[in-house]
């Protein structure tokens, strides 16, 4: 797949390629077979996770691409031809809600549901030794700190041949200045590159403010409405027009009363 990484202003994204052979002729190497969906699916990589995994295919009707920013234009993934994905993830949170705003949206878009086993930090290590020596393991798995554990427990395969074929420009250009930090040199197996991070990866000058003290904060939603004005010259009242003429606009949210300034903010509702 070809991955087109985060820039300044931009959102990470992962695409599907037209390109699938490299992962056809390495199948007898992955964790399980991989068919084409997951390289749609990685979207949902917005979920936060570390992921690697696959998943196996049955037959598929003709697709039907929803309208929709999120639809998978290739029509591999469809609410017409739905897809089932496990995921396991290490955490004393519950799983996601089913009214939940991304669940809802990788359903209602692409025809994904996503089945969680969520297991508690304390008894991840028993079953991270279950899946290891069974090689069964999940479609999606959110590895986080552990992920050493998998890399060396021989759960992943390495991606240098993949970058060698010359199929894969953009992992290529997300990889190439940093790839002796991204590979492993542990000895454990293979060295290699294995992961490719989904953090600490930046493109031009990094722009990203170092003040977390208090401050009036104001949500990006409302800055969009208002066309991404300069802030440069803020003043206290640009910052509150800006949240009058929002509120004006939408005077609710999802069903509830917009609430245009508090201190200290309620994140869901709030225009600060």
């Amino acid at each position: 797949m070809d991955l087109e990484a985060c820039r300044p202003g931009g959102v990470s994204r992962i695409f599907r390629s037209e390109k699938h052979e490299y992962f056809a002729q390495r199948r007898e190497n992955l964790v399980k077979p991989a068919s084409k969906k997951l390289s749609a699916v990685a979207v949902a990589a917005a979920l936060s996770l570390s992921l690697f995994g696959c998943t196996a295919g049955g037959d598929e009707k003709e697709a039907v691409i929803p309208e929709g920013d999120l639809a998978d234009q290739s029509g591999t993934l469809t609410p017409s031809n739905p897809t089932e994905l496990s995921i396991y993830i290490e955490s004393p949170e519950q799983a996601p809600a089913a009214d939940n705003k991304i669940t809802k949206l990788l359903k209602d878009q692409l025809g994904v549901t996503l089945k969680y086993e969520i297991i508690t930090p304390e008894n991840s290590d028993q079953k991270i030794g279950v899946m290891l020596a069974g090689g069964d393991f999940p479609d999606l798995i959110g590895t986080g700190d552990i992920k050493l554990r998998f890399l060396e427990g021989g759960a992943l395969t390495p991606l240098d041949e993949m970058l060698a074929t010359g199929d894969y420009p953009n992992v290529e250009e997300y990889v190439e200045p940093y790839i002796k930090r991204m590979s492993y040199t542990g000895g454990a197996i293979e060295d290699g590159l294995y992961i490719l991070p989904n953090f600490n990866r930046f493109f031009g000058e990094v722009t990203a403010g170092t003040y977390y003290g208090p401050a009036f904060w104001i949500q990006k939603r409302v800055l969009a409405d208002a066309g991404y004005p300069d802030l440069s010259n803020m003043s206290i009242d640009d910052y509150f027009r800006l949240i009058e003429d929002f509120l004006a606009k939408n005077p609710q949210t999802e069903g509830a009363p917009t609430v245009g300034f508090e201190a200290p903010p309620r994140r869901e509702r709030s225009g600060s």
